[in-house]
Protein backbone atom coordinates (compact mmCIF):
# COMPACT_ATOMS: atom_id res chain seq x y z
CA UNK A 1 0.00 0.00 0.00
CA UNK A 2 1.68 3.11 -1.03
CA UNK A 3 1.51 6.65 0.78
CA UNK A 4 -1.70 8.02 -0.91
CA UNK A 5 -3.58 4.95 -0.28
CA UNK A 6 -2.63 4.84 3.32
CA UNK A 7 -3.05 8.39 4.04
CA UNK A 8 -7.29 8.10 2.15
CA UNK A 9 -7.54 4.99 4.62
CA UNK A 10 -6.71 7.52 7.51
CA UNK A 11 -8.81 10.08 6.22
CA UNK A 12 -11.79 7.72 5.82
CA UNK A 13 -11.36 6.04 9.09
CA UNK A 14 -10.94 9.41 10.82
CA UNK A 15 -14.38 10.64 8.84
CA UNK A 16 -16.07 7.56 10.45
CA UNK A 17 -14.41 7.84 13.56
CA UNK A 18 -15.82 11.95 13.89
CA UNK A 19 -19.60 10.42 12.72
CA UNK A 20 -19.25 7.87 15.75
CA UNK A 21 -18.54 10.22 18.39
CA UNK A 22 -20.69 13.29 16.99
CA UNK A 23 -23.51 10.91 17.08
CA UNK A 24 -23.29 9.44 20.07
CA UNK A 25 -22.56 13.33 21.46
CA UNK A 26 -26.39 14.37 19.53
CA UNK A 27 -27.85 11.15 21.23
CA UNK A 28 -26.62 12.11 24.57
CA UNK A 29 -27.49 15.91 24.11
CA UNK A 30 -31.56 14.55 23.20
CA UNK A 31 -31.39 11.54 26.39
CA UNK A 32 -30.36 14.31 28.66
CA UNK A 33 -33.09 16.84 27.89
CA UNK A 34 -35.58 13.92 28.52
CA UNK A 35 -33.49 13.90 31.65
CA UNK A 36 -33.97 17.36 32.56
CA UNK A 37 -37.25 17.90 32.02
CA UNK A 38 -38.56 14.94 34.37
CA UNK A 39 -35.92 16.31 37.18
CA UNK A 40 -37.51 19.68 36.65
CA UNK A 41 -40.83 18.85 36.53
CA UNK A 42 -40.21 16.60 39.93
CA UNK A 43 -38.87 19.48 41.63
CA UNK A 44 -41.22 22.29 40.08
CA UNK A 45 -43.87 19.78 41.32
CA UNK A 46 -42.76 20.50 45.29
CA UNK A 47 -41.20 24.49 44.77
CA UNK A 48 -44.70 26.17 43.67
CA UNK A 49 -48.27 24.65 43.71
CA UNK A 50 -50.49 23.44 40.43
CA UNK A 51 -51.47 26.83 40.13
CA UNK A 52 -48.30 28.48 40.07
CA UNK A 53 -47.16 25.87 37.92
CA UNK A 54 -49.61 26.59 35.11
CA UNK A 55 -49.00 30.49 35.14
CA UNK A 56 -45.62 29.78 34.93
CA UNK A 57 -45.94 27.69 31.91
CA UNK A 58 -48.12 29.74 30.37
CA UNK A 59 -45.50 32.77 30.87
CA UNK A 60 -43.06 30.07 29.21
CA UNK A 61 -46.09 30.31 26.21
CA UNK A 62 -45.97 33.42 25.30
CA UNK A 63 -41.90 33.49 25.80
CA UNK A 64 -42.02 30.97 23.34
CA UNK A 65 -43.88 32.03 20.61
CA UNK A 66 -41.73 34.87 19.99
CA UNK A 67 -38.66 32.71 20.27
CA UNK A 68 -39.86 30.22 17.56
CA UNK A 69 -40.21 33.67 15.47
CA UNK A 70 -36.69 34.35 16.09
CA UNK A 71 -35.64 31.03 15.24
CA UNK A 72 -37.23 30.86 11.80
CA UNK A 73 -36.09 34.53 10.13
CA UNK A 74 -33.54 34.71 8.59
CA UNK A 75 -35.22 31.41 6.99
CA UNK A 76 -34.04 28.82 9.07
CA UNK A 77 -30.48 30.32 9.09
CA UNK A 78 -29.33 27.54 12.09
CA UNK A 79 -29.96 24.39 9.49
CA UNK A 80 -27.91 26.58 6.81
CA UNK A 81 -25.14 27.02 8.57
CA UNK A 82 -25.47 23.04 9.34
CA UNK A 83 -25.15 22.48 5.75
CA UNK A 84 -22.71 25.18 4.50
CA UNK A 85 -19.84 25.76 7.06
CA UNK A 86 -18.94 21.73 7.28
CA UNK A 87 -18.73 22.19 3.30
CA UNK A 88 -16.27 25.84 3.19
CA UNK A 89 -14.23 23.88 6.34
CA UNK A 90 -13.53 20.85 4.52
CA UNK A 91 -12.50 23.02 1.27
CA UNK A 92 -10.21 24.99 2.85
CA UNK A 93 -12.46 27.84 2.32
CA UNK A 94 -11.62 29.47 5.84
CA UNK A 95 -12.66 33.02 4.44
CA UNK A 96 -15.99 32.00 3.52
CA UNK A 97 -16.42 29.66 6.57
CA UNK A 98 -15.54 33.20 8.77
CA UNK A 99 -17.71 35.77 6.39
CA UNK A 100 -20.34 33.20 6.77
CA UNK A 101 -20.01 33.04 10.19
CA UNK A 102 -19.81 36.97 10.74
CA UNK A 103 -22.39 37.84 8.50
CA UNK A 104 -25.03 35.26 9.80
CA UNK A 105 -24.64 36.61 13.02
CA UNK A 106 -25.44 40.51 12.19
CA UNK A 107 -27.91 39.14 10.05
CA UNK A 108 -29.56 37.63 13.17
CA UNK A 109 -29.21 40.89 15.16
CA UNK A 110 -30.60 43.18 12.97
CA UNK A 111 -33.79 41.02 12.46
CA UNK A 112 -33.61 39.55 16.14
CA UNK A 113 -32.98 43.58 18.10
CA UNK A 114 -36.11 44.90 16.58
CA UNK A 115 -38.19 41.79 17.48
CA UNK A 116 -36.90 41.91 21.47
CA UNK A 117 -37.87 45.76 21.39
CA UNK A 118 -41.30 45.12 20.20
CA UNK A 119 -41.98 42.11 22.24
CA UNK A 120 -41.11 44.08 25.48
CA UNK A 121 -43.06 46.70 24.42
CA UNK A 122 -46.03 45.02 24.11
CA UNK A 123 -45.39 42.91 27.43
CA UNK A 124 -44.78 46.31 28.89
CA UNK A 125 -47.54 48.85 27.33
CA UNK A 126 -50.02 46.25 26.91
CA UNK A 127 -49.90 44.53 30.33
CA UNK A 128 -53.61 44.02 30.82
CA UNK A 129 -53.87 41.97 27.59
CA UNK A 130 -51.55 39.00 29.45
CA UNK A 131 -52.46 40.15 33.33
CA UNK A 132 -55.65 38.06 33.49
CA UNK A 133 -53.90 34.75 32.58
CA UNK A 134 -51.30 35.37 34.22
CA UNK A 135 -53.01 36.69 37.24
CA UNK A 136 -50.70 39.76 37.58
CA UNK A 137 -47.45 38.22 37.46
CA UNK A 138 -46.56 40.56 34.35
CA UNK A 139 -42.68 41.24 35.75
CA UNK A 140 -42.50 37.31 34.73
CA UNK A 141 -42.63 38.19 31.06
CA UNK A 142 -40.38 40.52 31.69
CA UNK A 143 -37.87 38.56 33.47
CA UNK A 144 -37.94 35.41 30.96
CA UNK A 145 -37.86 38.53 27.53
CA UNK A 146 -33.69 37.89 27.99
CA UNK A 147 -34.63 34.23 26.90
CA UNK A 148 -35.30 35.25 23.45
CA UNK A 149 -32.17 36.99 22.55
CA UNK A 150 -29.90 33.93 24.21
CA UNK A 151 -31.90 31.31 22.67
CA UNK A 152 -31.70 32.18 18.50
CA UNK A 153 -28.19 33.37 19.08
CA UNK A 154 -27.52 30.34 21.12
CA UNK A 155 -28.68 27.82 18.33
CA UNK A 156 -26.67 29.61 16.17
CA UNK A 157 -23.89 28.91 18.19
CA UNK A 158 -24.72 25.62 18.05
CA UNK A 159 -24.49 25.42 14.60
CA UNK A 160 -21.16 27.03 14.39
CA UNK A 161 -19.86 24.64 16.46
CA UNK A 162 -21.13 21.83 14.51
CA UNK A 163 -19.56 23.53 11.59
CA UNK A 164 -15.80 23.18 13.63
CA UNK A 165 -16.59 19.31 14.08
CA UNK A 166 -16.94 20.12 17.93
CA UNK A 167 -20.66 18.16 19.01
CA UNK A 168 -18.52 17.71 22.57
CA UNK A 169 -18.99 21.18 23.27
CA UNK A 170 -23.21 21.39 22.89
CA UNK A 171 -23.42 18.79 25.09
CA UNK A 172 -20.80 20.31 27.49
CA UNK A 173 -22.97 23.44 27.66
CA UNK A 174 -26.37 21.85 27.94
CA UNK A 175 -24.88 19.80 30.90
CA UNK A 176 -23.85 22.92 32.33
CA UNK A 177 -27.03 24.63 31.81
CA UNK A 178 -28.72 21.65 33.29
CA UNK A 179 -26.94 21.62 36.81
CA UNK A 180 -26.98 25.46 37.10
CA UNK A 181 -30.51 24.86 37.02
CA UNK A 182 -31.25 21.91 38.83
CA UNK A 183 -28.49 23.02 41.28
CA UNK A 184 -29.90 26.34 41.99
CA UNK A 185 -33.51 24.41 42.52
CA UNK A 186 -32.14 21.80 45.09
CA UNK A 187 -30.52 24.60 47.08
CA UNK A 188 -34.12 26.21 47.75
CA UNK A 189 -35.81 23.07 47.96
CA UNK A 190 -33.42 21.71 51.05
CA UNK A 191 -33.88 25.17 52.57
CA UNK A 192 -37.28 25.43 52.80
CA UNK A 193 -37.13 28.80 51.14
CA UNK A 194 -40.38 30.23 49.98
CA UNK A 195 -40.07 30.22 46.29
CA UNK A 196 -41.72 31.90 43.76
CA UNK A 197 -42.09 32.21 40.17
CA UNK A 198 -40.29 35.28 39.46
CA UNK A 199 -37.36 33.50 41.33
CA UNK A 200 -37.33 30.28 39.40
CA UNK A 201 -37.35 32.51 36.12
CA UNK A 202 -34.44 34.44 37.46
CA UNK A 203 -32.75 30.67 37.72
CA UNK A 204 -33.32 30.08 34.27
CA UNK A 205 -32.46 32.97 32.59
CA UNK A 206 -29.39 32.65 34.59
CA UNK A 207 -28.76 29.25 33.81
CA UNK A 208 -28.75 29.90 30.25
CA UNK A 209 -26.67 32.90 30.08
CA UNK A 210 -23.16 31.75 32.04
CA UNK A 211 -22.89 29.03 29.57
CA UNK A 212 -23.72 31.44 26.87
CA UNK A 213 -21.31 33.46 27.48
CA UNK A 214 -18.61 30.39 27.97
CA UNK A 215 -19.49 29.35 24.44
CA UNK A 216 -19.12 32.78 23.39
CA UNK A 217 -15.87 33.24 24.55
CA UNK A 218 -14.52 29.40 23.03
CA UNK A 219 -16.34 30.37 19.95
CA UNK A 220 -13.91 33.59 19.52
CA UNK A 221 -11.10 31.78 20.36
CA UNK A 222 -11.85 29.61 17.42
CA UNK A 223 -12.54 32.27 15.31
CA UNK A 224 -9.68 34.24 15.50
CA UNK A 225 -7.59 31.47 15.19
CA UNK A 226 -8.47 30.58 11.38
CA UNK A 227 -6.53 32.11 8.93
CA UNK A 228 -7.61 33.87 5.57
CA UNK A 229 -7.85 32.00 2.79
CA UNK A 230 -7.25 33.61 -0.81
CA UNK A 231 -11.20 32.99 -1.78
CA UNK A 232 -13.48 36.51 -1.58
CA UNK A 233 -15.63 36.91 1.57
CA UNK A 234 -19.32 35.92 1.08
CA UNK A 235 -21.65 39.23 1.10
CA UNK A 236 -24.28 39.63 3.20
CA UNK A 237 -26.64 39.17 -0.04
CA UNK A 238 -25.11 36.08 -0.78
CA UNK A 239 -25.61 34.73 2.84
CA UNK A 240 -29.40 35.98 2.65
CA UNK A 241 -29.95 34.34 -0.71
CA UNK A 242 -28.25 31.26 0.49
CA UNK A 243 -30.21 30.77 3.44
CA UNK A 244 -33.40 31.05 1.15
CA UNK A 245 -32.32 28.63 -0.72
CA UNK A 246 -31.36 25.85 1.26
CA UNK A 247 -33.20 27.31 4.60
CA UNK A 248 -36.72 28.36 3.01
CA UNK A 249 -37.70 24.53 2.01
CA UNK A 250 -36.69 23.64 5.55
CA UNK A 251 -39.11 26.17 7.21
CA UNK A 252 -42.11 24.31 4.93
CA UNK A 253 -41.17 20.80 5.74
CA UNK A 254 -40.85 21.36 9.50
CA UNK A 255 -44.43 22.92 9.55
CA UNK A 256 -45.64 20.75 7.98
CA UNK A 257 -44.24 18.22 10.51
CA UNK A 258 -45.87 20.29 13.65
CA UNK A 259 -49.30 20.99 11.71
CA UNK A 260 -49.75 17.38 11.43
CA UNK A 261 -49.24 16.91 15.33
CA UNK A 262 -51.39 19.77 16.16
CA UNK A 263 -53.97 18.75 13.26
CA UNK A 264 -54.35 14.95 15.25
CA UNK A 265 -54.57 16.44 18.37
CA UNK A 266 -57.63 18.86 16.97
CA UNK A 267 -59.35 16.27 15.32
CA UNK A 268 -59.13 13.33 18.53
CA UNK A 269 -60.38 16.44 20.95
CA UNK A 270 -63.29 17.23 18.56
CA UNK A 271 -64.32 13.65 17.38
CA UNK A 272 -63.67 12.07 20.59
CA UNK A 273 -63.01 12.72 24.52
CA UNK A 274 -60.74 15.94 25.72
CA UNK A 275 -59.18 13.00 28.04
CA UNK A 276 -58.01 11.30 24.91
CA UNK A 277 -56.19 14.42 23.53
CA UNK A 278 -54.58 14.66 27.12
CA UNK A 279 -53.72 10.63 26.83
CA UNK A 280 -52.64 11.01 23.13
CA UNK A 281 -50.12 13.75 23.40
CA UNK A 282 -48.46 12.11 26.45
CA UNK A 283 -48.39 8.72 24.51
CA UNK A 284 -46.77 10.61 22.11
CA UNK A 285 -44.02 12.25 24.23
CA UNK A 286 -43.00 8.89 25.84
CA UNK A 287 -42.69 7.59 22.09
CA UNK A 288 -40.00 10.43 21.62
CA UNK A 289 -37.86 8.48 23.79
CA UNK A 290 -37.32 5.76 21.58
CA UNK A 291 -36.90 8.08 18.67
CA UNK A 292 -34.56 10.23 20.25
CA UNK A 293 -31.96 7.80 19.10
CA UNK A 294 -33.04 8.17 15.30
CA UNK A 295 -33.38 11.48 15.83
CA UNK A 296 -30.09 12.39 17.03
CA UNK A 297 -28.33 10.88 14.03
CA UNK A 298 -29.58 13.73 11.90
CA UNK A 299 -27.43 16.57 12.30
CA UNK A 300 -23.96 14.15 12.09
CA UNK A 301 -25.18 12.48 8.73
CA UNK A 302 -25.85 15.98 7.45
CA UNK A 303 -22.19 17.30 8.85
CA UNK A 304 -20.53 14.16 7.54
CA UNK A 305 -22.35 13.71 4.39
CA UNK A 306 -21.92 16.86 3.08
CA UNK A 307 -18.04 16.90 3.90
CA UNK A 308 -17.78 13.42 2.33
CA UNK A 309 -19.38 14.21 -1.04
CA UNK A 310 -17.20 17.55 -0.66
CA UNK A 311 -14.64 15.06 -1.21
CA UNK A 312 -16.23 12.93 -3.67
CA UNK A 313 -16.06 10.16 -1.65
CA UNK A 314 -19.38 8.59 -2.95
CA UNK A 315 -18.60 4.59 -1.54
CA UNK A 316 -17.88 5.47 1.97
CA UNK A 317 -21.48 7.58 1.88
CA UNK A 318 -23.16 4.12 0.70
CA UNK A 319 -21.06 2.01 3.52
CA UNK A 320 -22.09 5.12 5.85
CA UNK A 321 -25.65 4.52 5.41
CA UNK A 322 -26.39 1.39 5.42
CA UNK A 323 -24.29 0.50 8.70
CA UNK A 324 -26.44 3.57 9.94
CA UNK A 325 -29.90 1.69 9.30
CA UNK A 326 -28.95 -1.49 10.53
CA UNK A 327 -27.93 -0.11 14.09
CA UNK A 328 -29.89 2.05 14.05
CA UNK A 329 -32.99 -0.20 14.00
CA UNK A 330 -30.94 -2.57 16.43
CA UNK A 331 -30.85 0.16 19.07
CA UNK A 332 -34.27 1.71 18.33
CA UNK A 333 -36.24 -1.54 18.16
CA UNK A 334 -34.21 -2.89 21.67
CA UNK A 335 -35.33 0.38 23.26
CA UNK A 336 -38.74 0.17 22.07
CA UNK A 337 -38.96 -2.48 22.93
CA UNK A 338 -38.03 -2.07 26.80
CA UNK A 339 -40.51 1.02 26.72
CA UNK A 340 -43.53 -1.11 25.53
CA UNK A 341 -42.96 -3.16 28.17
CA UNK A 342 -42.32 -0.47 30.70
CA UNK A 343 -45.35 1.34 29.44
CA UNK A 344 -48.02 0.63 32.48
CA UNK A 345 -44.66 1.14 34.79
CA UNK A 346 -44.55 4.55 33.58
CA UNK A 347 -48.45 5.68 33.64
CA UNK A 348 -48.29 4.95 36.92
CA UNK A 349 -45.34 6.55 38.23
CA UNK A 350 -45.61 9.87 36.41
CA UNK A 351 -49.38 10.50 35.96
CA UNK A 352 -51.19 7.74 38.25
CA UNK A 353 -53.33 4.49 38.01
CA UNK A 354 -56.43 7.05 36.71
CA UNK A 355 -53.77 6.95 33.21
CA UNK A 356 -53.47 3.00 32.73
CA UNK A 357 -56.70 3.78 30.55
CA UNK A 358 -54.25 5.43 27.46
CA UNK A 359 -52.02 2.08 27.91
CA UNK A 360 -52.54 1.30 24.16
CA UNK A 361 -52.01 4.80 22.67
CA UNK A 362 -48.58 4.17 24.86
CA UNK A 363 -48.34 0.85 23.05
CA UNK A 364 -49.15 1.48 19.91
CA UNK A 365 -47.27 4.45 19.12
CA UNK A 366 -43.94 2.95 20.40
CA UNK A 367 -44.35 0.37 17.38
CA UNK A 368 -44.46 3.06 15.31
CA UNK A 369 -40.74 4.64 15.85
CA UNK A 370 -39.36 0.96 14.45
CA UNK A 371 -40.80 2.21 11.43
CA UNK A 372 -39.26 5.54 11.22
CA UNK A 373 -35.62 4.60 11.05
CA UNK A 374 -34.79 5.70 7.37
CA UNK A 375 -35.91 9.06 7.99
CA UNK A 376 -32.78 10.42 9.83
CA UNK A 377 -30.49 8.82 7.01
CA UNK A 378 -32.05 9.97 3.55
CA UNK A 379 -33.54 13.18 4.97
CA UNK A 380 -30.02 13.73 6.13
CA UNK A 381 -28.24 12.63 2.30
CA UNK A 382 -30.85 15.16 0.26
CA UNK A 383 -29.99 17.92 2.89
CA UNK A 384 -26.08 17.05 2.33
CA UNK A 385 -27.01 17.34 -1.69
CA UNK A 386 -27.95 20.86 -1.34
CA UNK A 387 -31.73 19.19 -2.39
CA UNK A 388 -34.06 20.39 0.26
CA UNK A 389 -36.53 21.19 -1.81
CA UNK A 390 -37.26 17.80 -1.83
CA UNK A 391 -38.29 17.30 1.50
CA UNK A 392 -41.51 18.50 2.22
CA UNK A 393 -43.50 17.09 -1.15
CA UNK A 394 -41.70 13.79 0.33
CA UNK A 395 -43.22 14.46 3.77
CA UNK A 396 -46.76 15.82 2.12
CA UNK A 397 -46.84 12.50 0.67
CA UNK A 398 -46.81 10.33 3.32
CA UNK A 399 -48.85 13.18 5.60
CA UNK A 400 -51.59 12.59 2.60
CA UNK A 401 -51.87 8.51 2.88
CA UNK A 402 -51.50 8.89 6.88
CA UNK A 403 -54.25 11.33 7.16
CA UNK A 404 -56.74 9.81 4.95
CA UNK A 405 -55.95 6.67 7.36
CA UNK A 406 -56.16 7.99 10.25
CA UNK A 407 -58.90 10.41 10.21
CA UNK A 408 -60.87 8.09 8.55
CA UNK A 409 -60.25 5.59 11.54
CA UNK A 410 -61.33 8.28 13.80
CA UNK A 411 -64.43 9.08 12.16
CA UNK A 412 -65.78 5.45 11.90
CA UNK A 413 -63.91 3.99 14.63
CA UNK A 414 -62.16 4.81 17.69
CA UNK A 415 -58.30 6.53 18.67
CA UNK A 416 -57.30 3.23 19.24
CA UNK A 417 -58.27 2.30 15.96
CA UNK A 418 -56.95 5.48 14.47
CA UNK A 419 -53.31 5.00 16.25
CA UNK A 420 -53.05 1.54 14.60
CA UNK A 421 -53.72 3.10 11.30
CA UNK A 422 -50.80 5.19 11.55
CA UNK A 423 -48.39 2.13 12.63
CA UNK A 424 -49.76 1.54 8.83
CA UNK A 425 -48.74 4.63 7.60
CA UNK A 426 -45.55 4.72 8.79
CA UNK A 427 -45.17 1.07 7.13
CA UNK A 428 -46.11 2.80 3.76
CA UNK A 429 -43.22 5.29 5.01
CA UNK A 430 -40.62 3.17 5.62
CA UNK A 431 -41.26 1.51 1.88
CA UNK A 432 -41.64 4.80 0.37
CA UNK A 433 -38.15 5.71 1.70
CA UNK A 434 -36.73 2.31 0.59
CA UNK A 435 -37.82 3.43 -2.72
CA UNK A 436 -36.46 6.86 -2.46
CA UNK A 437 -32.88 5.44 -1.43
CA UNK A 438 -32.40 3.69 -4.17
CA UNK A 439 -33.25 6.73 -6.65
CA UNK A 440 -32.81 9.81 -5.04
CA UNK A 441 -29.96 8.66 -3.00
CA UNK A 442 -27.87 6.39 -5.68
CA UNK A 443 -27.84 3.90 -2.91
CA UNK A 444 -28.18 0.22 -2.45
CA UNK A 445 -30.44 -0.52 0.76
CA UNK A 446 -29.79 -4.04 2.42
CA UNK A 447 -33.74 -4.96 2.67
CA UNK A 448 -33.26 -8.71 3.87
CA UNK A 449 -31.28 -8.05 7.47
CA UNK A 450 -34.08 -5.62 7.51
CA UNK A 451 -36.65 -7.63 7.55
CA UNK A 452 -35.23 -10.12 9.39
CA UNK A 453 -34.50 -7.60 12.76
CA UNK A 454 -38.25 -6.48 12.53
CA UNK A 455 -39.09 -10.29 12.81
CA UNK A 456 -36.61 -10.96 15.19
CA UNK A 457 -38.15 -7.32 17.24
CA UNK A 458 -41.47 -8.50 17.04
CA UNK A 459 -41.06 -11.84 17.83
CA UNK A 460 -39.01 -11.20 21.19
CA UNK A 461 -41.59 -9.05 22.24
CA UNK A 462 -44.21 -11.27 21.41
CA UNK A 463 -42.88 -14.28 22.96
CA UNK A 464 -41.66 -12.43 26.21
CA UNK A 465 -45.37 -11.08 26.16
CA UNK A 466 -46.87 -14.41 26.30
CA UNK A 467 -44.50 -16.07 28.64
CA UNK A 468 -44.88 -13.30 30.93
CA UNK A 469 -49.01 -13.63 30.94
CA UNK A 470 -49.07 -17.20 30.65
CA UNK A 471 -46.12 -18.68 33.54
CA UNK A 472 -44.79 -15.73 35.66
CA UNK A 473 -47.28 -12.28 35.71
CA UNK A 474 -49.03 -14.00 38.92
CA UNK A 475 -45.51 -15.39 40.26
CA UNK A 476 -44.19 -11.90 39.65
CA UNK A 477 -46.95 -10.38 41.45
CA UNK A 478 -46.53 -12.86 44.28
CA UNK A 479 -43.02 -12.17 44.92
CA UNK A 480 -43.79 -8.27 44.45
CA UNK A 481 -46.34 -8.46 47.27
CA UNK A 482 -44.49 -10.81 49.64
CA UNK A 483 -41.29 -8.07 49.61
CA UNK A 484 -43.69 -5.09 49.87
CA UNK A 485 -42.45 -3.26 46.92
CA UNK A 486 -45.86 -2.57 45.31
CA UNK A 487 -44.13 0.80 43.27
CA UNK A 488 -43.04 -2.34 40.92
CA UNK A 489 -46.07 -4.25 40.75
CA UNK A 490 -46.40 -2.48 36.99
CA UNK A 491 -43.04 -3.18 35.92
CA UNK A 492 -42.32 -6.36 33.98
CA UNK A 493 -38.73 -7.19 35.29
CA UNK A 494 -38.89 -11.05 34.38
CA UNK A 495 -40.63 -10.04 30.68
CA UNK A 496 -37.89 -7.32 30.00
CA UNK A 497 -35.00 -9.90 30.86
CA UNK A 498 -36.75 -12.38 28.29
CA UNK A 499 -36.87 -10.20 25.98
CA UNK A 500 -33.42 -8.57 26.17
CA UNK A 501 -32.13 -12.33 26.10
CA UNK A 502 -34.04 -13.31 23.49
CA UNK A 503 -33.29 -10.01 20.92
CA UNK A 504 -29.73 -10.53 21.85
CA UNK A 505 -29.91 -13.91 21.11
CA UNK A 506 -31.83 -13.88 18.24
CA UNK A 507 -29.73 -10.63 16.72
CA UNK A 508 -26.50 -12.59 17.02
CA UNK A 509 -27.36 -16.01 15.33
CA UNK A 510 -29.20 -14.56 12.82
CA UNK A 511 -26.28 -12.94 12.16
CA UNK A 512 -26.99 -9.36 12.24
CA UNK A 513 -25.16 -8.88 15.17
CA UNK A 514 -21.22 -10.18 14.18
CA UNK A 515 -18.24 -9.28 15.48
CA UNK A 516 -16.74 -7.25 12.61
CA UNK A 517 -19.08 -4.42 12.98
CA UNK A 518 -18.33 -4.56 16.60
CA UNK A 519 -14.68 -4.62 15.75
CA UNK A 520 -15.33 -2.01 13.31
CA UNK A 521 -16.80 0.58 15.59
CA UNK A 522 -13.86 -0.11 18.15
CA UNK A 523 -11.48 0.77 15.67
CA UNK A 524 -13.02 4.25 15.75
CA UNK A 525 -13.04 4.94 19.22
CA UNK A 526 -9.77 5.89 21.43
CA UNK A 527 -10.12 3.83 24.48
CA UNK A 528 -7.98 5.92 26.72
CA UNK A 529 -10.37 8.94 26.70
CA UNK A 530 -13.60 9.04 28.81
CA UNK A 531 -16.93 8.19 27.21
CA UNK A 532 -15.03 6.55 24.41
CA UNK A 533 -13.73 4.09 26.89
CA UNK A 534 -16.90 3.27 28.36
CA UNK A 535 -18.05 2.79 25.24
CA UNK A 536 -15.01 0.60 23.81
CA UNK A 537 -15.52 -1.47 27.29
CA UNK A 538 -19.23 -2.30 26.55
CA UNK A 539 -18.37 -3.17 23.02
CA UNK A 540 -15.61 -5.97 24.27
CA UNK A 541 -18.42 -7.42 26.49
CA UNK A 542 -20.42 -7.62 23.39
CA UNK A 543 -17.63 -9.57 21.18
CA UNK A 544 -17.62 -12.01 23.96
CA UNK A 545 -21.64 -12.92 23.53
CA UNK A 546 -21.26 -12.72 19.87
CA UNK A 547 -20.05 -16.09 18.13
CA UNK A 548 -20.15 -15.11 14.44
CA UNK A 549 -17.44 -12.90 12.29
Amino acid sequence: MNDSDLNLQNQGKQEYRSLAKNSFYSAISIYLVIFYSLALSFLMARLISIEEWGIYILANSYIFIVVQISRTFPPSLWMTLNYFLPKYYVLEKKSKFKSFIKKSLILKLMFLIPLIILSVSLFTFLSYLFSPSLNGHIILLLILSPLIFIDAINIIFQSINRGFNNFKLNVLMFLLRFALNVCLLILFFFLNYNVTIEIIGVINVVSYLIPFIINLMVLLKYFYKLDNTEEDNLTYREVLKLSLHYGAPLIVNNFIGNFWIQAQQIGIGNLETKSEVTGFTNAISYSKVANSFSMSLNNPLVNSFTRIYNKDKFERIKWIYNFTVKYSLLISSFISGILFLSADFYLVLIYGENYLIFSPFFKLLIITVVFRILYAPLNSLISSKDKTKLLAPIQLIKLIVEAILFFGALIYFDTTIAIMTIIVAEIFGFLFYCYLSTKIGKLKLDIIPLFFQYLIFFSSLSIAVFINDIFISNLYKNIINTLNLDLLIRLPIFTILIFTVLFLALNILSKILVKKDLEDIQNLLNKEQGIEKVLYKMLSFLKKITYYD
